[in-house]
């Protein structure tokens, strides 16, 4: 063989031992979870409002609830973390169900862009509380496991009375 194809044949053998160890490092399972992130398959989760920011404020005024607005992107790892174990968790769903109209809205994107920017977002998540006339009542940042995030919307319609 000659020094090319020596080379050539060298370099196609460390591609394929390269490929192969980063499949087999993407094949590994994820961490544990704590028992506090544990989904359940029942659960429905919270039940977000599916139209415009406009169509959200006159909700939240014909019922006369506050508005959870989930503030995030989809490039951000604490904002899967919580739509897949804080979102989903029975009894933040039935708290948030009961009390507020609640919408996610993606920061880079449509509605989600604009509040974003009038409402200053710097980090994600942010959760922001709004009453049913679109005043900021409380902003909450970062990831909260489910008791803390209940607190949080116990925090907010405190804040409105």
């Amino acid at each position: 063989m000659n020094f090319i194809m020596k080379h050539k044949l060298l370099l196609a053998i460390a591609t394929v031992l390269i490929l192969s160890v980063a499949y087999a490092a993407s094949k590994k399972e994820k961490p544990e979870t704590t028992a506090s992130e544990v989904k359940t398959e029942t659960s429905e989760g919270i039940k977000f409002f599916e139209g415009s920011w406009k169509e959200v404020l006159k909700k939240a005024k014909e019922t006369n609830k506050p508005i959870m607005v989930d503030v995030s992107t989809s490039w951000c790892g604490y904002c899967k973390k919580m739509k897949r174990f804080t979102f989903t968790d029975n009894k933040v769903a039935a708290y948030y169900n009961e009390n507020f109209i609640n919408i996610e809205v993606d920061a880079e994107n449509g509605d989600g862009l604009v509040i974003a920017q009038k409402y200053q977002v710097r980090s994600y998540p942010t959760i922001i509380y709004f009453d049913k006339n679109e005043k900021p009542i409380l902003y909450a940042e970062g990831y909260m496991q489910s008791e803390e995030f209940i607190k949080a919307g116990k925090a907010a319609i405190q804040n409105i009375k």
